[in-house]
């Protein structure tokens, strides 16, 4: 029998993260010159967690499991850089397939530090994911073939986010969830401060001049966090395996929102839509979703 609640939050989390990625795409594309600024706002809107985790209510962790929050904030921070860059100067319908890369470093980095088996199909499952990430990267010209810029962004990207998962993972292996999280968001903050420290001129700059767009992306960031906390209450009801599947409907929702975008307000979005781009595209997310699978049901 399904369980109604659960797929009403699974589905909810790929549905919020997918407008989430075109108004990011949207802002940081006309707004944000500077990648920095948007990686500032990413790190202040975790003030929220103080709001509603006071230092106080906090549990210290002991400090091997510090020592891995406080790697991980800070890879937190490099990953959306990476990310944003990418999201800067390619179509959003390109860079977010290529998140389906996340899985597949995260197995291959449990495997030795956690030392996790490898799924069964694991070869076949990064073979399709990784297919699917070179049609939907690879750009021709006159002279030759060649990998678009962001396809190296995403996968540097991805490949710290993995790392991330990791290590939030080996951290839940003994800590409470809410303080594991809590603790996360907050360093991220606090490494947040330090950055807007060394650049203070830039920061001046962001809240003087960038004020209406940093606003806007402030409340694009905490949209994210409302999709993360379905998509964690979706994982908390046990159905692990579906979600991550589910979630990865995220290319699907981005493609669709993309295509309405082009087609009724084509000055939000730049987007190529030609037949043979779409074919390809919806191709190359089938493959990346089937490798997802794969890894899931494994």
């Amino acid at each position: 029998m399904i369980n109604y609640t659960w797929l009403f939050f699974a589905l909810l989390a790929p549905i919020i993260f997918s407008i989430v990625q075109i108004l990011t795409k949207y802002i940081v594309s006309n707004h944000f010159d500077d990648i920095w600024h948007y990686v500032m706002v990413y790190g202040l809107v975790n003030i929220i967690f103080l709001i509603i985790f006071p230092i106080k209510y906090v549990q210290l962790m002991p400090l091997e499991i510090m020592i891995y929050a406080i790697v991980a904030a800070l890879l937190s921070i490099a990953g959306c850089y990476f990310y944003i860059k990418a999201v800067s100067i390619e179509e959003i319908t390109r860079v977010i397939p290529l998140f389906r890369f996340m899985p597949l470093f995260v197995i291959i980095i449990s495997y030795f530090f956690l030392s996790e088996k490898l799924p069964p199909l694991f070869l076949v499952a990064f073979t399709l994911i990784f297919i699917g990430s070179l049609l939907i990267s690879v750009e021709k010209n006159a002279l030759k073939i060649t990998l678009r810029k962001a396809f190296y962004l995403m996968v540097a990207s991805s490949v710290i986010y993995a790392l991330v998962d990791v290590f939030i993972k080996k951290m839940f292996l003994t800590q409470n969830y809410w303080d594991v999280v809590t603790w996360l968001r907050l360093l991220i903050f606090f490494f947040t401060i330090i950055l807007i420290l060394f650049k203070w001129n830039s920061f001046k700059l962001l809240i003087t001049k960038k004020a209406k767009p940093c606003m806007a992306a402030l409340g694009i960031e905490l949209l994210n966090l409302g999709a993360l906390f379905s998509l964690f209450y979706a994982f908390s009801l046990g159905f692990v395996s579906l979600t991550t599947v589910i979630e990865s409907f995220e290319s699907f929702f981005v493609l669709v929102y993309a295509l309405l975008l082009a087609r009724w307000y084509p000055a939000i979005l730049k987007e190529e839509f030609s037949k043979t781009i779409i074919i390809t595209k919806v191709v190359a997310i089938i493959l990346m979703f089937s490798g997802i699978m794969i890894i899931a049901f494994s």
